[in-house]
């Protein structure tokens, strides 16, 4: 679970209902996952089966929370939304692989004169 939540770190999760934003309550159930199955890997009478379940709804945290991203406004749907606004300078937007993005370069959100930027 350490390598788990350490992957998270340094990861922007913009949390809302609004566009671009990402469900509270799914982020909330994917750190009861991760803090579930922490306590599981803890206990030293934990079964192969409580362990595999555990992992399994991380995976299923996991996708909740990446299909959770609100892509409809107003009744207009988006294929792709991302106000970076929502994100943490410095970190990496949560759904991002930055390597595809950038050609294999590093990329962080950036924040300039009070507006965050993905660069």
């Amino acid at each position: 679970m350490d390598a788990k939540r350490a992957g998270m770190s340094g990861i922007s999760y913009p949390l809302g209902d609004a566009l671009g934003q990402y469900s509270q309550a799914a982020y909330d159930s994917l750190q009861s996952a991760l803090n579930a199955a922490d306590a599981l890997a803890k206990n030293v009478t934990t079964t192969e089966q409580q362990a595999d379940d555990a992992l399994n709804a991380i995976i299923v945290a996991e996708s909740v929370l990446s299909d959770s991203l609100v892509l409809t406004q107003d009744g207009v749907s988006y294929n792709a939304y991302r106000d970076f606004a929502g994100d943490e300078a410095g970190e990496i937007p949560y759904g991002f692989n930055v390597e595809d993005l950038t050609n294999g370069a590093t990329a962080t959100v950036q924040e300039e004169d009070g507006i965050n930027f993905f660069g």
